[in-house]
């Protein structure tokens, strides 16, 4: 189950560090995002930029050495996204919000959000 938070501390939707562990904290529409997250995504930037990918929907046109180093970047956004979604099904299931109310949310069956997230 998720740890318990204080409801007057924001964590960052990305990484779920509290605002009081990091230095700042950047409000966007529903979420937030830490300087350490934004760090890693201007590094993440860089890296595309140094590989010259104008467009990162022609993954057709890529070679094989930049698919591949694109992977690792491309994990760790997914891994951070990944235990932020996973906070949010925790709060919502500690305020007693069914399986089938977080599924419909996310699109998916009550059985699968309970399998996803339980």
């Amino acid at each position: 189950m998720a740890m318990a938070r204080r409801k007057d501390v924001l964590h960052c939707s990305f990484c779920s560090k509290s605002s009081d562990r990091i230095k700042q904290l950047i409000s966007g529409p529903g979420c937030y995002i830490c300087n350490e997250c934004i760090a890693a995504c201007n590094r993440i930037l860089k890296t595309a930029a140094r590989h010259h990918h104008p467009d990162l929907g022609s993954y057709g046109e890529m070679g094989t050495e930049q698919l591949l180093g694109a992977l690792r970047g491309g994990e760790k956004m997914l891994e951070a996204v990944r235990g932020a979604l996973q906070v949010k099904v925790e709060i919502l299931r500690e305020r007693a919000v069914s399986w089938a109310d977080i599924g419909s949310a996310l699109g998916i069956s009550r059985q699968a959000a309970w399998e996803r997230f339980s």
